[in-house]
């Protein structure tokens, strides 16, 4: 794949993302009150149960965990609310030295199968969080490095639980699927780290290939299931368009078709 760049990736010194996970999950609270009926903290405990895991010495394979729902369901809100939790749970139900690291296929760093390969896509983003994207524009960030191999060698001995949003968007068929894969799979049979994604789909045979070899938990994203639950959603037509305006498309969408209901 054609690149510009001129470099290998350098981890570093002493690297340790500062995201405010609260801070973000909190902006999307703004103006709306999230479902949850506990499944926030349920995929709280079983990524932290499956960080606990020690696989050299049970005879029990650690797990990644993961959500699922069609486009727009709210995934990525979970998600944001989960890492938020997680964050909090550093010195207590997590060892302290344990980094949370959300990074996305979509949003900001979209995935672009011409211009990276599967292994890289994973490595180069958590390379932009480990500099505390202290280059702003991911795309540039990428642009100016050749090689993210280093994060790979950085991440044998950390206890790191990786957050990836929409891991569906990188097909099978990308370059380098295998060693994605191998890569995730690492992660997760290490003591003291987990994995957590979201995915459009269920099939692991198709999605995931190494990964598929170990049983998934799947954890169900809050659903509406009582009229209390979609007032609780309702913002005023006064407040409507800021509020579609200030949150990401999935939430807003979701958002204009409650109010339409309850109009």
């Amino acid at each position: 794949m054609a690149s510009n760049a001129t470099s290998g990736f350098v981890v570093p010194q002493d690297a340790e993302p500062t995201r405010d996970y609260s801070a973000e999950f909190q902006r999307l609270c703004t103006n709306v009150n999230p479902v949850n009926h506990g499944e926030f903290e349920g995929t709280v405990s079983a990524v932290i149960e499956e960080a606990a895991r020690d696989e050299s010495a049970s005879s029990t394979r650690a797990c990644p965990v993961a959500i699922q729902r069609c486009r727009r369901g709210g995934k990525t809100f979970m998600l944001h609310a989960v890492a938020s939790i997680l964050e909090r749970c550093k010195g207590n139900r997590l060892p302290a030295e344990t980094m949370i690291i959300f990074i996305s296929l979509n949003s900001v760093t979209p995935y672009n199968v011409a211009q990276e390969t599967a292994y890289d896509a994973i490595l180069s983003r958590i390379a932009w969080e480990l500099t505390n994207r202290n280059v702003k524009s991911f795309i540039n960030f990428r642009g100016r490095h050749s090689d993210f191999g280093a994060v790979d060698d950085w991440l044998t001995d950390k206890k790191v639980i990786l957050i990836v949003d929409e891991l569906n968007v990188i097909q099978y068929t990308a370059t380098q699927y295998t060693d994605r894969s191998a890569l995730l799979g690492n992660i997760v049979q290490r003591n003291g780290c987990a994995v957590l994604y979201s995915t459009h789909q269920r099939s692991t045979a198709d999605l995931l290939r190494g990964l598929s070899r170990r049983r998934h938990i799947w954890k169900h994203i809050p659903r509406i299931v009582n009229e209390d639950c979609l007032r609780g959603l309702y913002c005023t037509r006064s407040r409507r368009k800021r509020l579609l305006f200030g949150l990401p498309s999935y939430e807003g969408d979701f958002l204009h078709w409650c109010c339409k209901i309850l109009e």
